[in-house]
């Protein structure tokens, strides 16, 4: 926009409460060097856009994490009935 300035003014009607959040969208060309979060130059919005790489991070820690907290209850749990089964053989052994 080169200095301009935009005004943007958001009225709410037909509400089902007094509050509520919202969010404003605002699309075009924002990257660069005139980009006030890069202005060392070094990439554009989009150049230094990693979203992608950490939504998917985060997808498959959503995966995986439960998976391995499955798989240590499995572990836990086996010891254990090792570990009464080996406990009861010896009371046995021992009557």
């Amino acid at each position: 926009m080169n200095g301009e300035v935009a005004t943007i003014t958001v009225t709410g009607e037909n509400l089902s409460r007094m509050q509520q959040k919202y969010s404003v969208v605002v699309t075009g060309c924002f990257g660069g060097v005139a980009n006030q979060l890069y202005a060392n130059g070094e990439c554009s919005a989009f150049d230094c856009d990693d979203s992608q790489s950490r939504r998917t991070k985060k997808i498959l820690m959503a995966i995986f994490i439960p998976i391995g907290f499955a798989l240590v209850c499995v572990a836990a749990s086996s010891l254990l009935r090792k570990r009464r089964r080996k406990t009861r053989a010896a009371r046995r052994a021992r009557v």
